[in-house]
């Protein structure tokens, strides 16, 4: 072996070595979520559904505080409640699934991109979507998107292998997680899945791949494997015209399922309505895909500038992929700033590639420096933070002195990519710390229904509650026991003299309590603010009080006249 096959192989091996640290550390800084709580509002509100499920063996009919419950499909439901069955419920049992096929999510992106890139570029591609904001993000306030991210990516991974030649059980895994991802976000993730071979068929003009027999057999299996879906629904609401659902009789789940839940949304026809912005995604995935805007948005600058000569090479399936789904959300009437996750690894292919392509110092140096300014205007907000809410954290604080201490000294004898990573691996450091110390550590002490459920649960066991006036998912999922909704308490409510009823409420609401008839005791108080959507307000200390609701837990009985 000569001297240059030598330090090939070092680079390699090297190059390899790098690899699996970033891959490593990049775990770890999403695993810290499995240990944190369940947010308001929507994944409470799915964890309370899958631990319907986990308690009752329905495994059909979806029910939300008792109600038949049509929006979603019944995938992710299914698979948490299997983990509730296995683990328990809580909320490591409810994240640990979505975690996991996460991971597997980050599989199938290095095999994919192996099947268009060399070895680096799927390496890059891999950390690059692993460390990304709002995919850390999901991990920590999980809902759908882990789960249909992964199956989306997977599908395409296996739908390339055929259009490369390789049919066999590649189809059949091509159809299953094809079908996955429709039960687990609609019909109109097929449009992700396909779109990009439709596009890039019509541009080289491949026009016999339309009629070619294996595609039609996978969209035949795909349906075949989405019947369990089907049946639920059919069996939940076609079955039960007389059902009240989203206000009217006569719905049909199935019409719900291939119509209203994704074509009524984009054309704002259906029960669940919106207001489009053509300009939405691009302003949030600016924000979203952090720490590799900058670089997203160069990469797709010099992208546009030689646009010609890409379009002939197999990676435009993916490229158009992304084109046609981006299109359909910022056409969309209903848009939500967590389904941009789901390009996510497309964005990470593109930008793997054209890093690696990067000859010009002057580019290489204004990434370098944009992460230092985006390192420091995180730390910046930290400290704004503390002096206005204010709060402190000594795990927050030890955390952003280590972050900077490693973004200075690591990798800083190898190549500028290895640098440029580990710096953006630093950030994404500080966001999930900050998370951990601020978001999950200091603001659910506002999470008025996760505080009340726990306090219920230490203080008053074995005791039937009532949310009066209210249906909080935290509560609904943190409760160990069970629950019931009303709008008002009468003495009808009492089954013998000596009984008491536990009521969880908003405070305003016990002026609806007959109190002529009924004692009230507030047994404890729980502040309460929407932490999802945190305010100028909010933040600041001198205005936070305005801000606040107060709900509490009370035993009322009845008053005895004689």
């Amino acid at each position: 072996m000569n001297y240059r096959n030598t330090k090939n192989l070092f680079l390699i091996t090297s190059q390899d070595f790098h690899f699996r640290i970033f891959l490593v550390v990049g775990i770890a800084i999403n695993a810290v979520a499995l240990f944190t709580g369940v947010m308001d509002q929507d994944s409470a509100l799915y964890a309370s559904i899958a631990k319907t499920i986990s308690q009752s063996g329905d495994w059909v009919n979806l029910f939300s505080y008792g109600d038949d419950w049509l929006d979603k499909p019944h995938l992710p439901f299914w698979i948490t409640a299997l983990s509730f069955n296995i683990f328990g419920i809580s909320a490591f049992a409810y994240k640990l699934p979505s975690f996991l096929i996460f991971l597997l999510g980050v599989f199938y992106l290095y095999k994919l991109t192996s099947l268009f890139c060399h070895k680096k570029v799927a390496q890059m591609a891999t950390i690059i979507y692993l460390i990304s904001l709002h995919v850390l993000l999901a991990n920590f306030d999980v809902r759908a998107e882990g789960y249909l991210t992964t199956f989306i990516i997977a599908g395409l991974y296996y739908l390339c292998k055929i259009h490369q030649g390789n049919g066999g059980y590649n189809m059949i895994l091509a159809a299953l997680f094809c079908a996955a991802a429709v039960m687990t976000k609609g019909i109109f993730v097929l449009l992700t899945l396909c779109g990009g071979f439709l596009l890039y068929w019509i541009t080289t003009k491949q026009w016999k791949q339309f009629i070619h027999w294996r595609w039609w057999l996978i969209l035949l299996l795909t349906l075949l494997f989405m019947a369990p879906e089907l049946y639920c629904l059919y069996m939940q609401f076609d079955l039960h015209p007389e059902k009240t659902v989203f206000g009217n009789q006569q719905v049909s789940g199935l019409k719900f399922f291939f119509w209203d839940s994704q074509f009524g949304r984009f054309f704002n026809t259906g029960p669940i309505k919106g207001k489009g912005d053509i300009s939405f995604f691009i302003h949030n995935t600016l924000w979203a895909f952090l720490p590799w805007s900058i670089a997203l948005v160069m990469g797709l600058i010099a992208f546009l500038k030689r646009f010609k000569q890409q379009v002939s090479k197999k990676i435009m399936i993916l490229v158009w992929s992304a084109v046609c789904t981006f299109s359909l959300f910022s056409l969309s009437k209903f848009q939500l700033p967590h389904y941009i996750v789901i390009l996510f690894p497309h964005f990470g292919i593109f930008v793997a590639m054209w890093l690696t392509s990067l000859q010009k110092e002057r580019e290489k140096q204004i990434l370098m420096w944009s992460v230092w300014v985006l390192i420091t205007a995180i730390i910046a907000g930290i400290v704004l933070l503390m002096v206005y809410f204010p709060f402190f954290n000594t795990w927050l604080a030890t955390g952003m002195i280590l972050a900077v201490l490693l973004a200075l000294t690591g990798f800083r004898k190898t190549e500028w990519l290895n640098r440029f990573f580990w710096r953006n691996i630093c950030f994404s450091f500080l966001c999930s710390i900050f998370f951990v110390s601020f978001i999950y550590g200091t603001i659910l002490q506002y999470n008025a229904g996760m505080n009340a459920a726990q306090w219920i649960n230490q203080n008053c066991p074995n005791e039937q509650v009532i949310m009066l006036d209210c249906k909080n998912h935290s509560m609904a999922f943190y409760l160990q026991e069970n629950f019931k909704t009303q709008q008002q308490i009468t003495k009808a409510d009492f089954t013998d003299a000596n009984q008491s009823l536990l009521l969880f409420c908003p405070l305003s609401s016990l002026s609806k309590i007959d109190s002529q008839n009924l004692n009230v005791e507030i047994l404890q108080e729980f502040d309460y603010f929407r932490i999802t959507i945190l305010t100028a307000k909010f933040i600041s200390a001198q205005t936070r009080p305005s801000q606040l609701k107060k709900y509490v837990v009370v035993r009322i009985d009845l008053i005895n006249h004689s």
